[in-house]
C-alpha cells in the first residue's frame, strides 16, 4: 500500500493504545478521489514496532512524537518489505547554505514499522483498498500530459 503512495509525505503520526494513526499529505491522488482532498488518513493496526533511522546516522527514534518532527517535510521515496517490517525511504532534499550555491544536500531516513494491518480512508472518512489505491495510481499516470 505505501508503495502506491510514492511522493505523499506524512503530516501527522499519533499513537492511540496499540495503533498508529497517520495522514499523508497526496493531493494529486487524493483529488481524484474528491476535488477539494489533499491527504488520506490511516491506521497501522496493533502497532509491535515503530521507528525512524536518519541516514548516516547511528541512532534510533522511537518516540512517535519524535518521529513525527522528523517526517515533517520529507516524501515518501520508496518502500519495501523484510519480513514483518515495512521500510519506508523518506528525503528532504535541503538547500544547504555551506555548499556551493545551488547544490543540494538529501536528508532522510528510513521510516520502520511492524503491524497487524493497515487500514487506510480518503479525507472523507470512506475505506480504501489497495485495489482502489492502484486504480487511483493508474488514473493519475494517464492524467499526465
Amino acid at each position: 500500500m505505501f508503495s502506491l503512495l510514492y511522493e505523499g509525505s506524512f503530516v501527522s503520526l499519533k499513537r492511540s493504545n496499540q495503533d498508529i494513526l497517520f495522514e499523508i499529505d497526496l493531493q494529486y491522488l487524493a483529488e481524484l478521489i474528491r476535488s477539494e482532498y489533499t491527504i488520506f488518513r490511516g491506521i497501522l493496526k496493533t502497532c509491535r514496532e515503530c521507528r525512524f533511522e536518519p541516514w548516516g546516522e547511528e541512532i534510533i527514534y522511537e518516540d512517535i512524537t519524535v518521529i513525527q518532527q522528523l517526517l515533517e517535510e520529507m516524501e515518501m521515496l520508496h518502500t519495501k518489505s523484510h519480513g514483518e517490517e515495512v521500510v519506508v525511504d523518506c528525503y528532504n532534499p535541503s538547500f544547504d547554505p555551506l555548499r556551493t550555491e545551488g547544490q543540494y544536500k538529501y536528508i532522510g531516513g528510513r521510516f520502520i514499522f511492524s503491524c497487524e494491518n493497515v487500514e487506510l480512508f480518503d479525507q472523507g472518512g470512506n475505506s480504501i483498498t489497495v485495489e482502489q489505491l492502484e486504480e487511483l495510481s493508474r488514473k493519475s499516470v494517464e492524467n499526465v500530459p
